[in-house]
């Protein structure tokens, strides 16, 4: 079998020929393009219907005037140039500061990209171009077209590499250093001051001697108007939960007596004239509920008390828990009163305050 091979790279003159880097970036192309022009597409058709997903804040009554945003033009291509000539100061202050570092991150990674491509390309593509390799199409622009004979040719690459690495971190560094002071003036800006989300501060991990106001304003002086104290709350959430209980076992009993007494009151009916009385055994009925007369003793639910089942003094339900309920919502009410000393908790706990202008 002969091989036609290259006289200087050894490599197949029928493989560098049949390259199939133009076919395959075609193939991936035309579907992404097609996939985009469709998605393009329908965004420009449904901005001017929904005006609730696309343009809330151009309309919404729970903004000021100077709150909300700009209207664009309602044509599908109107809007482009207004959108461009609009100033990114401007989103800062009518949308928020995060969203304004969102857009300016965008706008940064796309000049990183341009100059890195820009860049990059202009220095490597001729040194690749010119390798020697023998390699074709796409092929002919990857390092791995230059030839054995021309190693040296690869300082080009690292030292491009360095460069656009250099490049990228001074700009991360100059975006830090701008978000910073920004962020600053931002918080600073009166506008921004006057609301309560920039006076408030959130304290975690509080000692446990600083978990009293007096200490609190002994120590931030002035400059706090205000403090919270997250207290414990445990002994009126086990109130609160026994309470809960009993009153859903009421419930639960209350509904269980009335769906007999119900039934038998359809029993009743279908044998016996509607314009009759029942019988009716007062001496242990509801005489409150309507339908009283259908109840009987022995329908009422019982329970035992106890941790341990069938063990303990049988109760009945409905009369157990009303009991219980008389005892419980007057100490879940005590619990709540302000009047009531609370204890701040022993472990670290988080603390609010608010501070002046």
């Amino acid at each position: 079998m002969v091989s036609n091979l290259h006289p200087s790279t050894g490599s197949s003159t029928t493989s560098s020929s049949n390259s199939s880097s133009l076919s395959a970036m075609v193939s991936t192309l035309i579907p992404v393009a097609l996939e985009a022009a469709v998605f393009v597409g329908l965004f420009l058709i449904f901005r001017t219907k929904f005006q609730r997903v696309y343009r809330p804040r151009t309309y919404h009554e729970s903004l000021r005037d100077d709150e909300k945003t700009q209207e664009l033009p309602q044509t599908k291509f109107g809007w482009l140039n207004p959108f461009k000539a609009m100033p990114d100061e401007y989103i800062l202050t009518h949308q928020t500061l995060d969203g304004y570092l969102y857009l300016r991150f965008l706008k940064i990674i796309t000049i990183i990209c341009f100059c890195g491509a820009v860049f990059l390309s202009a220095v490597l593509m001729p040194v690749n171009g010119t390798g020697g390799g023998g390699l074709m199409q796409f092929d002919l622009l990857s390092f791995a077209n230059i030839n054995s004979s021309h190693k040296s040719r690869y300082y080009a690459h690292a030292f491009c590499g360095w460069i656009f690495f250099t490049f990228v971190m001074i700009m991360v560094t100059h975006e830090t250093i701008y978000s910073i002071n920004l962020r600053h003036a931002y918080l600073m800006a009166p506008f921004s001051s006057a609301r309560i989300s920039s006076r408030t501060v959130l304290f975690t991990d509080v000692p446990t001697e600083y978990l009293d106001q007096e200490k609190l304003f002994g120590l931030f002086g002035a400059s706090m108007r205000r403090a919270w104290l997250a207290t414990d709350c445990k002994k009126l959430t086990d109130k609160v939960e026994e309470r809960d209980k009993d009153a859903l076992k009421l419930e639960g009993a209350e509904i269980k007596l009335s769906q007999i007494a119900n039934k038998r009151r359809l029993k009743w009916e279908k044998k016996n004239d509607t314009r009759k009385d029942a019988p009716y055994d007062g001496a242990d009925a509801e005489t409150a509920v309507p339908g009283a007369k259908f109840m009987k003793q022995k329908d009422r639910p019982t329970h035992r008390l106890g941790k341990i089942p069938f063990i303990g003094k049988k109760v009945d339900t409905i009369e157990w828990s009303r009991t219980e309920l008389k005892r419980v919502i007057p100490e879940v009410e005590t619990t709540k009163s302000p009047t009531e000393e609370r204890m701040p908790r022993s472990s670290p706990q988080s603390a609010e305050t608010a501070t002046e202008e």
